[in-house]
């Protein structure tokens, strides 16, 4: 199994400055704007974090940064995996959760 180590930058200050120490890094956008995704895409970051709300406009905004190569993550939170599918079907290639059994019941 291969090792990959991806960064969360909270600002994009901070997303430049690990892209300066090391630009092969992979950097996770924690952004609290999701209309700036792309904002942080071009500072550096190569994954975005989105909340985990399937609104039309989110997933439209998924389907797009996943269009242009950027990997889209989501934080479940408590949600099963039923209120995630339209997420995941719009393109989120990482759930992060700290209840995998939540999701999974």
């Amino acid at each position: 199994m291969q090792h990959q180590v991806v960064l969360g930058a909270r600002s994009l200050a901070h997303v430049r400055k690990l892209q300066s120490i090391d630009n092969t890094m992979n950097v996770l956008a924690f952004t609290a704007v999701p209309d700036q995704a792309l904002l942080w895409v071009a500072n550096g970051a190569d994954a975005v974090r989105v909340w985990p709300h399937p609104t039309r406009a989110n997933l439209q905004q998924i389907r797009s940064l996943t269009q242009d190569g950027t990997s889209v993550w989501v934080t479940a939170g408590l949600r099963s995996l039923a209120e995630l599918k339209p997420l995941i079907d719009a393109g989120v290639s990482t759930v992060i959760t700290d209840q995998p059994n939540e999701i999974l019941d």
